[in-house]
């Protein structure tokens, strides 16, 4: 049995102990960081079963509300979304974060050549006979929370050339730091929502909405040096742009 006041709204349990635990969310009751009381408290506080008391958690989940962190428990999630400019869409991820105070940090997780599908070739504007490039997967993360997945493409010279220190850095300022010096980025802004495999390195849920910045990057000679795509959690981060009139 649930508590009389649960048992006597006309809405599935479940959501109403998620607007329970909402309402205490957005009240400040339970902090940003702060981790819920685990399944079986809730059971016994709401006087439900774990699978309802796991249904309305996956409700907050789902509003961005909490994140559910495996062998861990279910944290609040922190409440302002970080904003990177693209005002100058050149200026690293890093040093973006770092002006605003936040410390990040990028986590290799695949490096290594693949066959180029035709459309990296073409954004790569690679000849008939270049059929291989780097890809580069990294985990941005702050503190102990991933916020992005970058997925980078490299023609082959450049890929074995910075093969080693792209282990350990930021794309571009990685590629700027080792004399490719980037003119020009193309930039292009998308949404998609998180597939398995997503949801699993970002810790979101299945179908959670999430940012694409897609990106090419030229050197002052303009090759092409990288492009790649950038997916974040749409509810963790923003892009914002100043534009003044001539």
């Amino acid at each position: 049995m649930v508590r009389q006041d649960l048992s006597q709204k006309k809405m599935p349990l479940y959501l109403v102990i998620s607007e329970e635990l909402r309402e205490k969310i957005i009240g400040g009751e339970y902090a940003p960081g702060e981790q819920l009381p685990s399944e079986y408290d809730l059971g016994e506080i709401f006087k439900v079963s774990r699978t309802t008391v796991r249904k309305a958690i996956a409700n907050l989940v789902n509003q961005g509300l909490v994140t559910s962190r495996r062998g861990k428990g279910v944290f609040v999630r922190e409440s302002s979304k970080i904003t990177l400019a693209l005002s100058n869409p050149l200026t690293s991820f890093e040093a973006d974060l770092a002006r605003q105070g936040i410390v990040s940090n990028a986590s290799t997780i695949e490096l290594g050549k693949i066959q180029a599908s035709p459309e990296i070739r073409l954004r790569l504007n690679l000849s008939p006979k270049e059929s291989q490039v780097y890809r580069q997967r990294q985990i941005i993360s702050v503190g102990e929370s991933p916020i992005a997945l970058d997925t980078a493409y490299f023609p082959l010279e450049v890929g074995e050339v910075l093969a080693e220190q792209l282990q350990s850095g930021f794309t571009y300022a990685t590629l700027d730091r080792y004399g490719f010096t980037l003119k020009r980025a193309e930039i292009t802004l998308e949404c998609t929502r998180a597939n398995p495999q997503l949801s699993k390195y970002l810790n979101v849920a299945i179908g959670a909405p999430l940012l694409v910045y897609e990106y090419a990057v030229r050197t002052v000679g303009e090759g092409i040096v990288a492009c790649g795509e950038t997916l974040s959690s749409a509810d963790r981060m923003c892009y914002s742009v100043v534009l003044d009139r001539d």
